[in-house]
């Protein structure tokens, strides 16, 4: 088919579209500009790749939710932080930032729309700033441009954003990381596998704290019942792609790692609310607190007079 753009409902709320031969991608700009679903065409039939929660209907979450409150699925923003903490710097320590961050509540204006592309923009008076995305359909490729800006008054703006995309695993699901990043340090861990947060682990394969040797590329079965967060220890380099495969499809991602040096992994093999869905998250801090990141300058920041930009594109192929 060739390349469209138009308005729809998901699950009782309205949503924009953009369609054509390989993929059909659509987003709910009153809840967070969430990607809430994303279907593959080709090789064996459409797909549905991204995690769907299991009720008919979405409820719009107020600002300042617990996200695990609320829609489990699809591909939310997470900015300026992933989970809740107070904002940091002196000023500032009574001030709390969300779970998740506030842009996954909020209504995002649609700015403009083609038949291959969609802008749209958030504005938070909380925090003083606005993030501007640019999305374009190209062939089997989504492509996403960031601008981030000051609102007048705010100097600063110390961040955390990462895409919180998560998938359906397929059958012999496997990440697919740069060789160069051979170590992991654990984050969160339900199943006790790879040990408390801290933890340091050999990439792809370790010893887990039963003394059982693991494969932490594969997603395992729901069966499983675990749940597990970690990040890789190295950052990412310019040249790198990382993503996953099944027996179906291959999806590679690439971001702009002058800002996005980070990768995170979370993979919910049963364990967390019983959902089954995987997740890789680059971004531009670590980890998962935006004040600890900024304590320990490892996220990204934006000041007075700045224009901050970056990228996130995703390729998805049939096998």
């Amino acid at each position: 088919m060739n390349p469209a753009c138009f308005h729809s409902f998901f699950k009782g709320m309205p949503s924009i579209v953009l369609e054509n031969s390989h993929l059909r991608c659509e987003w709910l700009p009153g809840y967070g500009s969430k990607l809430a679903s994303l279907i593959a065409k080709g090789g064996s039939g459409t797909r549905e790749l991204l995690y769907q929660a299991r009720t008919e209907k979405l409820t719009k979450p107020p600002y300042g939710a617990t996200f695990s409150d609320y829609d489990l699925s699809g591909f939310d923003e997470c900015f300026p932080t992933i989970t809740e903490c107070a904002f940091p710097g002196e000023l500032q320590r009574s001030t709390v930032v969300p779970d998740h961050g506030e842009l996954w509540t909020a209504a995002w204006e649609v700015l403009a729309s083609s038949s291959t592309e969609i802008t749209f923009r958030a504005r938070s008076q909380a925090f003083g700033y606005q993030l501007t995305k640019s999305i374009a359909l190209t062939d089997n490729r989504l492509t996403s441009h960031y601008q981030l800006t000051l609102l007048e008054g705010r100097k600063e703006l110390p961040f955390i954003w990462t895409p919180h995309a998560l998938f359906n695993p397929g059958a012999n699901t496997q990440l697919l990381i740069p060789a160069h990043m051979n170590e992991i340090i654990t984050v969160t861990d339900h199943s006790g596998e790879l040990g408390q947060q801290g933890a340091i682990h050999s990439y792809p394969r370790t010893t887990a704290a039963n003394n059982k040797v693991v494969d932490i590329s594969k997603i395992e079965d729901r069966s499983a019942q675990n749940c597990e967060k970690f990040y890789f220890t190295s950052t990412l380099k310019p040249e790198d792609q990382f993503g996953f495969m099944d027996d179906q499809h291959r999806v590679l991602m690439t971001v702009d790692t002058d800002k996005v040096l980070y990768l995170g992994i979370w993979k919910n093999q049963g364990g967390y609310m019983n959902d089954y869905n995987f997740a890789l998250e680059p971004c531009t801090g670590i980890y998962d607190s935006l004040y600890d990141a900024y304590s320990n300058n490892r996220c990204a920041t934006i000041t007075e007079g700045e224009t901050c930009n970056w990228y996130f594109v995703m390729q998805i192929e049939a096998l």
